[in-house]
């Protein structure tokens, strides 16, 4: 079994929360649909992805 990273608290993985924002939608959607996660959250690890992807 692959691990995959999760966000702090939840059993919600880091994977699945890029995908939705990869997918267009907003971060109001999201906690709607995930009560226990906070906007840092989800902005922490959204700036995580970017960075990691960007041009040297």
């Amino acid at each position: 079994m692959v691990e995959k990273s999760v966000i702090r608290g939840t059993r919600i993985t880091v994977e699945l929360i890029l995908r939705l924002l990869a997918q267009g939608q907003n971060i109001g959607e999201i906690l709607k649909a995930y009560p226990r996660l906070e906007k840092e959250d989800i902005s922490l690890y959204w700036k995580l992805e970017v960075s990691d992807t960007s041009p040297l």
